[in-house]
């Protein structure tokens, strides 16, 4: 009977480590998982400020004003502020 008693505890042990490691791993995925959405919503917030700052680019562009401010500047001599 000791014999059977000492698998049952080496099976409890294992069965214990097993539960641990999932248990570490599944914290670690869904921390990871966590930071993965963080970073989505990091680049969607970039996405639409540069699709805002492309409206306004194109918006500037169709009224020349852009243009205008690149040729001004092109034309100062490197001495002019």
């Amino acid at each position: 009977m000791s014999s059977s008693f000492a698998f049952e505890k080496q099976v409890q042990g294992v069965i214990e480590q097993v539960y641990t490691a999932v248990s570490e791993r599944s914290t670690e995925l869904e921390s990871r998982n966590n930071y993965a959405g963080v970073l989505v919503a990091e680049l969607d917030t970039q996405m639409h400020e540069l699709l805002e700052a492309t409206r306004a680019l194109a918006a500037a562009r169709s009224n020349n004003s852009f243009d205008l401010g690149i040729a001004a500047a092109a034309n100062k001599s490197p001495n002019q502020k």
